[in-house]
């Protein structure tokens, strides 16, 4: 992450025991597609989204600040929004196949004797 001259160094985490009420389905669908092991991963690496996020909408603000043209492809832009809209379509399927089974209930084992 680049820092301008006049941002302060970053400070070592702050690490607080918070207790909050939470949906339990989306920490577990957050924690599997985040590819960790733990709630607290989860959060953490939840938040550190959100943030990255806002960093990048402030870089963002700050071209749009410039107000310079922004060169301009059809070619080019058509082939990135077709791509993107592939690449949502295919995350979008495998989240509705991630909750599917998260949601399925398991079949009841009969007892062979």
């Amino acid at each position: 992450m680049a820092r301008s001259k006049s941002s302060p160094p970053p400070k070592a985490p702050e690490i607080r025991r918070k207790t909050i009420r939470i949906d339990q389905l989306k920490l577990d669908v957050a924690r599997r597609l985040l590819g960790v092991s733990t709630e607290t991963a989860a959060v953490n690496a939840a938040l550190d989204l959100v943030v990255f996020r806002g960093e990048v909408f402030e870089g963002i603000d700050r071209l749009a600040a410039l107000r310079q043209p922004i060169s301009y492809d059809p070619d080019i832009d058509a082939r990135g929004v077709m791509l993107s809209l592939e690449i949502l379509d295919a995350r979008r399927r495998m989240g509705e196949q991630l909750l599917a089974q998260l949601t399925e209930r398991p079949k009841a084992r009969v007892a062979r004797r």
